[in-house]
């Protein structure tokens, strides 16, 4: 799986919609979030806050780039700093991967 793949796999359960399949690179990604965080901001707030700390964004990352991109859009800010979440929870993952063992590699791991 490519990590494009893995990227809107994470998107796409975190947001639990079905991710339209024109979108295939970043740029498409990050634009249908960005409407979906649109949604959220205008139509349900609580559910713009539970999505963030279930994705674990934090608060005061949030706070930090409205302040720095004030007068850009909220959504759009938003869905970068999810984005860049997601991204790192890639790295995390692929980092702490468990490789499948070869014979006589048993023992040594715990």
């Amino acid at each position: 799986m490519s990590a494009m793949d893995e990227l809107k796999a994470l998107v796409n359960a975190a947001v639990a919609d079905q991710l339209p399949e024109q979108v295939d690179n970043e740029e498409a990604l990050l634009q249908w979030l960005t409407e979906k965080i649109e949604h959220l901001i205008q139509h349900d707030f609580d559910g713009l806050l539970f999505l963030l700390y279930r994705i674990d964004v934090s608060e005061k990352r949030v706070r930090e780039m409205l302040a720095a991109t004030a007068g850009a859009s909220a959504a759009r800010t938003i869905a970068e700093l999810i984005l860049e979440r997601q991204k790192q929870k890639l790295i995390w993952r692929a980092k702490f991967r468990q490789h499948p063992t070869t014979p006589g590699e048993e023992e040594e791991r715990w």
